[in-house]
């Protein structure tokens, strides 16, 4: 398979004729609940961009596994990493609409967080935000900084 060939050529060699068919029938289940579809995608996004990436730190199974076994440590490992990703992502949207006035100057990095975003139309999974982590980061420590200057810095003056 070569990379330069567009879609449909791409989608005839990996799967032949049953993938052409797959493809045709699902552009036309969601073009039958396009509704439906959009609500999907939106019920995606708390997966797609909330997750404790707790396989990283071999706390991989589901939490009612973990309760079954009576194994406290791993559950609240669980939780606190989701609790952490969670308030990254506050402060992330904190900083984002802290930078309103310099709007042009952070659109670009704002449209890749929307590409990347976009990939919940095909698969939710959180692999697809990782390459956008460190620009989460970045917005998550403006944030910080944004918080931090108007509790402590404005108030000393």
């Amino acid at each position: 398979i070569k990379f330069g060939l567009p879609n449909k050529k791409r989608i005839e060699l990996v799967f032949g004729e049953q993938g052409k068919n797959a493809k045709r029938e699902g552009i036309k289940l969601i073009q039958a609940n396009f509704k439906g579809y959009v609500l999907l995608l939106v019920k995606r996004l708390p997966k797609f961009w909330w997750t404790s990436h707790s396989s990283v730190f071999g706390v991989d199974k589901p939490i009612s596994e973990y309760l079954h076994q009576r194994n406290y440590v791993y559950i609240f490992v669980r939780l606190g990493l989701l609790a952490l990703h969670g308030v990254f992502l506050v402060m992330a949207f904190v900083g984002i609409f802290s930078l309103k006035e310099n709007w042009r100057n952070t659109l670009f990095l704002i449209l890749i967080l929307i590409y990347f975003t976009g990939h919940i139309t095909f698969e939710s999974g959180p692999r697809y935000h990782l390459p956008v982590m460190p620009l989460l980061f970045v917005f998550t420590a403006i944030g910080t900084y944004k918080i931090y200057e108007k509790l402590y810095i404005n108030q000393k003056s």
